[in-house]
C-alpha cells in the first residue's frame, strides 16, 4: 500500500521519482523490524489473553487519520477469525460515545495515529480506557516500544 501511494504521489506531482527509493527502503526496514519482533509481540499478546481469561465478546479497534483504515480492517478480521463482535472506530468517536461501555475486562485495541496532531487525543483515550479498567493492546509506529498496556 505505501508503494502504491508513492507511485500515486509521483504521478500526481506531489513526490519526485527519487522519493521512491527511500520509500522502498523504509518499507523493507519496517518488514525487517516486524520479523525481528514478531515472536516478542506474539508472546506479549498471548500473556495478556492468558492472564485475563475473560470472555471477550465485544472489542473496539480504534485509531484516527490514515491508521483508521487499519483499525477498520483489524475489526473485520477479528469478526471473521475470532467470531466476536468487534468495531473499528475513530479515536474521537470512541472518547465521546462508546467509551462509556468500556468496563473491567473490556478489550480495546488502539493503533497509534500516524499524524502528529492526533497523538494528544491518542494519549487522552488511553488514560480514559485505563481508568475504566479496560484491557488495552496498543500498537506503535516504533515497534521497540511496549505494545501492551493494562
Amino acid at each position: 500500500m505505501p508503494i502504491l501511494s508513492a507511485y500515486t504521489g509521483v504521478y500526481s506531482g506531489k513526490l519526485d521519482r527519487s522519493d521512491l527509493g527511500r520509500i522502498y527502503d523504509e518499507v523493507g526496514m519496517l518488514s525487517q523490524k516486524l520479523q525481528e519482533n514478531i515472536e516478542r509481540i506474539d508472546h506479549e499478546v498471548k500473556t495478556v489473553i492468558d492472564d485475563n481469561r475473560i470472555n471477550w465478546s465485544n472489542i473496539y479497534v480504534s485509531s484516527s487519520g490514515i491508521n483508521y483504515l487499519i483499525a477498520l480492517e483489524g475489526a473485520l478480521k477479528l469478526k471473521e477469525t475470532a467470531i466476536v463482535h468487534s468495531e473499528g472506530i475513530r479515536l474521537g468517536e470512541l472518547r465521546h460515545g462508546p467509551a462509556v461501555l468500556v468496563k473491567h475486562g473490556f478489550l480495546v485495541i488502539i493503533i497509534e495515529p500516524y499524524e502528529k496532531d492526533a497523538r494528544e487525543l491518542h494519549e487522552k483515550v488511553i488514560m480514559e480506557i485505563k481508568n475504566k479498567y479496560g484491557i488495552m493492546i496498543e500498537s506503535h509506529r516504533k515497534i521497540k516500544r511496549a505494545i501492551i498496556r493494562i
